[in-house]
């Protein structure tokens, strides 16, 4: 993906999205290409892996609900 099509689709000035891209390259989960391109590296490759986040999501989303801050979208949807 380029930095451009990244920053339109998720609505981001440019500092803003070289801190988010900065931030994941370090915790290894994006490459940076030649240019202004970016790869995102396969994560869930395995059925082990895939087992570690869904138990990892069962751990933290219910604490996130209950942060006082938390508002559902109703518009988002199912």
């Amino acid at each position: 993906m380029t930095e451009n099509s990244l920053a339109r689709r998720y609505d981001l000035m440019p500092g803003q999205l070289a801190h988010v891209l900065r931030r994941i390259a370090v915790e290894g989960w994006i490459d940076r290409l030649p240019g202004y391109g970016w790869e995102f590296q396969p994560m869930l490759t395995s059925m082990e892996s895939y087992q570690d986040s869904y138990r990892f999501r069962l751990t933290i989303e219910p604490a996130a609900v209950r942060e006082p801050g938390f508002v559902l979208d109703r518009e988002a949807g199912p």
